[in-house]
């Protein structure tokens, strides 16, 4: 049961980089790929749902 709260904290933050405007990283590989930042959202948000749901049927597999 531990391995599972362990293994839900980078679930959610791998999900909460994608799309933090905060994020270093996320900021500058935009940069580099010449994207905007509304355009990324725009990919995101519809692939949000599906790796949400992925992450959540993994914690709940592991318990």
């Amino acid at each position: 049961m531990v391995g599972v709260v362990v293994t839900a904290y980078p679930f959610g933050n791998g999900l909460t980089n994608l799309i933090s405007p905060i994020g270093g990283v996320l900021l500058a590989g935009l940069a580099i790929a010449r994207i905007s930042f509304g355009q990324w959202l725009k990919v995101i948000f519809k692939l949000f749902p599906i790796l949400w749901l992925v992450a959540a049927i993994s914690a709940a597999v592991g318990i």
